[in-house]
């Protein structure tokens, strides 16, 4: 009986030692899932943060992008406005020219009416010495060549020293030297 009662009790604490490696068996199974759970966690969690750097990235590529264009956009407005400014000092030099060349045009338009009224006044002096004959000192004394003379008087040395004193005068009302002979 009591080597029976030692066997069960051998029997017992091998059990009990079966029984012991089994839990430890179960405890560093469970510590190891444990581990693989944290380590499945910490790789998701790695995972995400690794999907987020790459979603900031992107983002800040898009914010450059987006900053070069809006870059662009204003460096195209300021090209646009220059290009505007350029037309309009182009036109304001064509309008320019145009108005130097009516100043000129005017001008030479002045200078022809000016031209024209000495013409007028040359042709109205003429007249007067043709009908009248000599009324100036010039013609008095350096000898009168025009077809006034020609056809009204003096074209002798005589008459153009001293004055005409003919009848073809007296008749056309010429202002003579003191001599008594009056129109």
């Amino acid at each position: 009986m009591a080597r029976r009662q030692n066997d069960r009790a051998k029997m017992a604490r091998r059990q009990n030692g079966r029984v012991k490696m089994a839990r430890r068996q179960n405890d560093r199974a469970k510590m190891a899932r444990r581990q693989n759970d944290r380590a499945k966690m910490a790789r998701r969690q790695n995972d995400r943060a690794k999907m987020a750097r790459r979603q900031n990235d992107r983002s800040k590529m898009a914010r450059r992008q987006n900053d070069r264009a809006k870059m662009a956009r204003r460096q195209n407005g300021r090209a646009k406005m220059a290009r505007r400014q350029n037309d309009r000092a182009k036109m304001a030099r064509r309008q320019n020219g145009r108005v130097k060349m009516a100043r000129r045009q005017n001008d030479r338009a002045k200078i022809a009416r000016r031209q024209n009224g000495r013409a007028k006044m040359a042709r109205r002096q003429n007249g007067r010495v043709k009908m009248h004959g000599t009324k100036t000192a010039a013609l008095k004394w350096h000898g009168a060549k025009t077809t006034a003379l020609k056809w009204h008087g003096a074209k002798t040395t005589a008459l153009k020293w001293h004055g005409a004193k003919t009848a073809a005068l007296k008749w056309h009302s010429a202002k003579l030297s003191p001599t008594g002979i009056s129109a």
